[in-house]
């Protein structure tokens, strides 16, 4: 009788840990579950609030198809700039070498800082052009994207090219400040190659030098807008246009602005790896369609940041449109549609 007893106590036991453990075990899966789809929907949600390069490239492609004309018409004039500055830069370099040695000779001074000088005004004139290039099929584009109907292309050029110095003040600033915080954020791995001339940076100081750099990247990315709202935006000072990309980027654009510089690096490694196979294989000078390709790069990547700039003036405007656009009557639209 104690024996039953026993072996019945003994099996309700048993029973009621199995039914604990597996209700227990019911709560923890279902709150996994909770867990994972509260987690997929925060996930959605940061998506779709996102703006992705694909999602820029569409918008892109919608924009230049309902201004196609003016579009097409400063792509030919800019390809006609650009070839009419290369012939120029070419006999301008010509002579300036030959007027340079003839002034080396006169003076006594050295070639290689009145070479520098002539390289550096050269570099200038070519980079100001670029940006005359660039402002021109921004504003071609953004017309389309803001439906604009009243546009043409002799004013598209007229305004590109009141707008290129200040523009280029814009490009230079914030191409200093990059570079200067990346000379700063990388001082001590320089001091450490200097201190140690004959041997090379270790792996674990070399990873980390990578990862201080793409932090220093993503950090200076939130004032890569400034060049663009100087264009679009020409009543604010150069001061208030890093203020306001500052604020534009902050929230959502960090990472399409990082993931936009690491595809441009990533085409640029292929360009140049096209022209190294060009010069070998066909024995094509390959430096002109590496010149070419950069340049193609760049410029895509600037209407880029075009389409980012629309989405994220439509997100957040300017406080009270103090500084309003040349279009102002323009209503933001939704995301482009061909």
């Amino acid at each position: 009788m104690n024996i039953h007893h026993i072996s019945r106590t003994f099996r309700r036991a048993q029973k009621r840990s199995v039914r604990m453990v597996t209700r227990r075990y019911s709560r923890t899966r279902r709150a996994m579950v909770r867990t994972m789809r509260r987690k997929q929907r925060q996930f959605q949600s940061w998506r779709s609030r996102q703006y992705f390069v694909s999602g820029a490239l569409h918008d892109l492609h919608a924009a230049i198809q309902r201004n196609e004309d003016v579009f097409v018409g400063c792509a030919i004039a800019s390809v006609l700039l650009v070839y009419a500055f290369a012939a120029a830069a070419s006999q301008l370099l010509f002579f300036s070498f030959q007027s340079l040695n003839a002034l080396s000779d006169m003076t006594g001074l050295g070639m290689g800082g009145l070479t520098l000088v002539g390289l550096g005004a050269t570099a200038t004139i070519a980079a100001w052009f670029l940006v005359l290039i660039t402002n021109a099929l921004d504003l071609a584009v953004l017309d389309g994207a803001f439906r604009r109907t009243s546009s043409s292309i002799r004013r598209t050029m007229r305004h590109a090219l009141s707008l290129t110095t200040r523009v280029s003040m814009a490009w230079f600033l914030t191409l200093a400040s990059i570079g200067a915080g990346m000379l700063l954020v990388n001082l001590p791995f320089l001091l450490y190659l200097l201190s140690h001339r004959h041997q090379t940076l270790p792996l674990g100081i070399a990873t980390l030098a990578v990862l201080v750099c793409l932090i220093a990247l993503y950090a200076f990315s939130s004032i890569l807008l400034a060049p663009l709202i100087a264009l679009y935006e020409p009543k604010l000072s150069l001061h208030t246009t890093f203020v306001r990309s500052i604020r534009l980027v902050q929230a959502r654009g960090r990472g399409f602005v990082s993931g936009l510089f690491l595809l441009l690096i990533a085409a640029i490694g292929g360009s140049w790896e096209a022209s190294v196979w060009l010069q070998h294989a066909l024995h094509y000078n390959g430096d002109i369609v590496f010149y070419l390709l950069g340049m193609l790069e760049l410029v895509s990547a600037n209407l880029l940041l075009t389409m980012l700039y629309r989405k994220r003036r439509i997100a957040r405007p300017v406080a009270k449109r103090a500084a309003r656009l040349d279009w102002h009557r323009f209503v933001p639209t939704a995301p482009l549609r061909s």
